[in-house]
């Protein structure tokens, strides 16, 4: 990861893409704050490549979030993002998305100038790298 930022990243300590425990509990954390925020039309589903850290995460989203972990919320794809729709999740229009966005944003904007001032760090720590 070290091509994405200005300086070294310290060891993780768990092999590549694989979710340290902390990773694990932001992502339950999400799931409900998603839950009680997100008004996330359910049921909600996740599909997941076969990554190890994806799968971790994918299932603690699904746990915080309060929803069953089974073969109906949680599918495994290992190309999960090569084109063809899922018939695990409807298939949505740009307008919509684009509509559930603005909602979104409308409900909960963004705490400016503390969030421009924090992103305008967050670019200066990352530097340029692979990202861009």
């Amino acid at each position: 990861y070290n091509n994405y930022s200005s300086s070294p990243w310290p060891p993780f300590g768990v092999p590549a893409m694989h979710c340290l425990p902390r990773g694990t509990r932001l992502a339950e954390g999400s799931g409900a704050w998603f839950k009680q925020y997100g008004q996330l039309p359910e049921p909600v589903r996740v599909i997941a490549d076969n990554s190890d850290r994806d799968l971790v995460t994918g299932r603690a989203f699904l746990k915080g979030f309060g929803a069953a972990v089974d073969n109906n919320t949680f599918v495994v794809n290992p190309r999960p993002f090569n084109g063809v729709v899922s018939l695990a999740c409807p298939e949505v229009s740009s307008a919509d998305v684009c509509a559930a966005i603005q909602e979104q944003l409308s409900a909960h904007p963004m705490p400016e100038p503390h969030f421009s001032e924090l992103l305008a760090k967050l670019y200066s720590t990352l530097g340029e790298g692979a990202a861009g």
